[in-house]
């Protein structure tokens, strides 16, 4: 099988913007699709015909909308140089985007983006509300073949570049090699918040001596970064923090996560996720989060505050 590539995160804007090391332990402590039979998958027949076209074995498209905005937490010096384009980079933003992602029977993916006008406008500020809309994205954006294209208004390309390998071969194994899929499951996982495993996330806390909590239906489960030296490949310094993440094991839902640092606990970064009813779905709604960062330079705090909001989900499976 072909290896599938990820286009890079800034790029779709598919993901909120996790730091690194929270990024090691989601890939840790989340499954992929799981096996439920809850959905009958069309006959082996039918599976086969579906197999050898041309046609995608898995279709799925979605919308995101994102909400920025960075609060500068020091003052800057009148004298700094820097200070105009720090404002102006601070200042709220917000970006609306429809994804399409295909998959194929030889584990190839094609992945397409398009700007949207955005909706959620109350969001910003009155004087940013009134300003035209202008995408700081390609008119659309392809993947294919491994290679990310970006196309403008006219359709004329106008960039290109290779991308690494990612967690999209896994997904392509599981859905050609499944007799059951969940649709919704799916989804999440091309999102990149897939549905949790219990016994997984249980058993590699306690391989870390993690420290586990229960409250009513939520398990707080806190995670000594350190313990993933060996696989995260990160430099020991980044990794002294800890992870607090919270769990609805009965729902297979992450409801967030909070991440600190070792040296007098401090608060760098925590979320919030949102998800439609069980028996509509299932699939993330919305997340809310928040980052703290000291430049290493100037000394000047930010707080990041990020709103995701996702919409418009379908999937069809042709297997």
């Amino acid at each position: 099988m072909k290896n599938v590539k990820l286009p890079p995160k800034k790029l779709f804007a598919v993901f909120f913007n996790l730091p690194s090391v929270i990024a090691i332990v989601l890939l840790l402590t989340t499954s992929a699709c799981d096996k439920n039979l809850m959905q009958e998958l069309p006959s082996s027949e039918r599976s086969a015909a579906a197999r050898l076209s041309s046609e995608a074995l898995l279709t799925t498209s979605y919308e995101i909308e994102e909400y920025s905005a960075t609060q500068i937490l020091s003052k800057i010096p009148a004298e700094n140089k820097e200070k105009a384009f720090i404002e102006i980079a601070a200042q709220p933003r917000l970006a609306r985007q429809r994804v399409e992602f295909k998959l194929f029977a030889d584990g190839a993916y094609e992945m397409t983006t398009t700007p949207l006008q955005p909706t959620k406008t109350a969001l910003l500020p009155p004087v940013l509300q009134k300003k035209p809309y202008e995408s700081v994205l390609a008119h659309k954006t392809v993947v294919q073949n491994n290679v990310v294209r970006f196309f403008d208004k006219d359709g004329k390309e106008t960039g290109s570049a290779k991308l690494k390998p990612s967690r999209f071969d896994a997904l392509a194994r599981k859905v050609l090699t499944s007799t059951a899929l969940n649709k919704d499951e799916v989804v999440n996982e091309i999102i990149g918040h897939p549905l949790v495993n219990e016994k997984y996330i249980l058993t590699l806390a306690r391989e870390k001596n993690a420290s586990i909590k229960v409250n009513g239906i939520v398990t707080e489960i806190k995670f000594d970064l350190e313990a993933f030296g060996i696989e995260s490949n990160e430099a020991a310094e980044n990794l002294r923090k800890y992870s607090v993440q919270h769990y609805d094991f009965a729902n297979k839902r992450m409801l967030g996560e909070k991440l600190y640092d070792k040296n007098g606990d401090k608060l760098l970064y925590r979320s919030t996720i949102f998800y439609r009813p069980v028996k509509e779905g299932n699939q993330m709604e919305k997340i809310l989060s928040e980052s703290y960062h000291e430049d290493p330079k100037t000394g000047i705090k930010t707080r990041q505050i990020k709103q995701a909001y996702y919409t418009d989900m379908k999937v069809n499976l042709n297997i």
